[in-house]
């Protein structure tokens, strides 16, 4: 087997990743692991050339492998709907030293005897803790985007958005709305004078403390088109990724992920 294609085999597996993007950590299963890295499953996937921090329990049990990884491919939980595939992301290996290669190679080789290689029926291994979530639970791809929005019902007021998808908005308001109430959203654009504007129904209220209440809207009576162009103002709203575009190849291993 060339190396180009002993690297891109892929294992078919369920395994539990541990992924921080940013300030959040979550639980994920990762699907059909290869040398150059994995699919992680999730409804809410980073964006492209975001760079990920991801936690790898060994079945040994020894230490977590910890890795660098970069955003090379999406899925969305609308394209995953129409194509019938788990919705996601596709991540590469970024920035891997010598000893966390080679712990990656050895747990690979560990998977493809357990499962009986790379073509066999999918292996499930169990998670040594919490249970990683089954991050499939949308319809609409979720975006964590804080926006100004203006609320228009009994009166105007400001609030911010925590996240935004094509069906709805949690946003963090400065009193407790009425569930199940209407109103006009208007979410603004934090780089101009662009504007969407929806009509939305409470749906639920938290109170977050510090005076303070996360609000859940659904936007209401949005069409295919107009649900689409709300995809296309958020992705607007989105920031710009700012890495390289060439791969980081250690000489050693990150002391941070050791």
């Amino acid at each position: 087997m060339s190396q180009d294609r002993r690297e891109a085999a892929r294992i078919a597996v369920e395994i539990p990743v541990i992924v921080t993007d940013g300030a959040k950590t979550s639980r994920f299963l990762a699907l059909d692991v290869s040398r150059k890295g994995m699919f992680i499953k999730s409804d809410a996937p980073s964006p492209m050339r975001r760079i990920l921090r991801l936690s790898l329990p060994m079945p040994d049990g020894s230490a977590d492998l910890q890795v660098l990884a970069l955003v090379v491919h999406r899925v969305s939980v609308e394209q995953a709907l129409t194509r019938g595939v788990a919705p996601g992301m596709g991540v590469h290996l970024y920035g891997v030293g010598p000893v966390a290669k080679q712990r990656w190679e050895a747990y690979l080789e560990t998977l493809a005897s357990m499962s009986g290689g790379a073509s066999s029926a999918r292996l499930v291994t169990k998670y040594p803790g919490p249970p990683p979530i089954d991050a499939v639970k949308r319809r609409y791809e979720r975006f964590h985007l804080e926006l100004e929005a203006q609320l228009i019902g009994d009166e105007l007021e400001s609030a911010r958005t925590i996240d935004v998808s094509a069906g709805g908005t949690l946003l963090s308001s400065s009193r407790a709305l009425e569930l199940g109430s209407k109103l006009d959203l208007i979410l603004l654009h934090p780089q101009g004078e662009t504007r969407f504007t929806a009509n939305a129904r409470v749906a639920r209220v938290v109170d977050a403390a510090d005076g303070k209440w996360d609000v859940g809207l659904e936007f209401l009576d949005l069409d295919d088109a107009r649900r689409a162009e709300l995809r296309r103002f958020i992705e607007s709203c989105l920031p710009e990724p700012m890495f390289d575009d060439e791969l980081v190849v250690l000489e050693a291993d990150d002391p941070l992920l050791a």
